[in-house]
């Protein structure tokens, strides 16, 4: 069960898609999370594991963001010409990243 709408769980699994992409997996980004990476990659994608609040907000510190920016949509940045999330890794994620491995 979550607190969060279908909405807000999509505009999670994106940005934990985004940060897959940026980070290079579902390992390093669950731990830097602190989840198990199955759990993980299960409820990014949508596999009968609903985004929780907490999560939630565990990527917003990750991505050093405002959660709202997170569970609106904001994050990840995307491109103004075509709207796709941009590769642009955010700084201090690696150093984040590096510190919770």
């Amino acid at each position: 069960m979550t607190d969060l709408t279908r909405e807000e769980q999509d505009h999670v699994r994106l940005a934990l898609r985004y940060l897959y992409g940026l980070v290079g997996g579902w390992v390093p980004l669950a731990k830097s999370l602190g989840f198990q990476t199955d759990s993980l990659e299960k409820v990014a994608n949508a596999r009968g594991r609903a985004v929780t609040g907490g999560l939630a907000i565990r990527v917003a510190r990750l991505a050093d963001v405002a959660i709202e920016d997170v569970l609106d949509g904001t994050y990840p940045p995307r491109c103004p010409t075509c709207g796709q999330p941009t590769k642009r890794t955010p700084t201090g994620l690696t150093d984040r990243i590096g510190a919770a491995a």
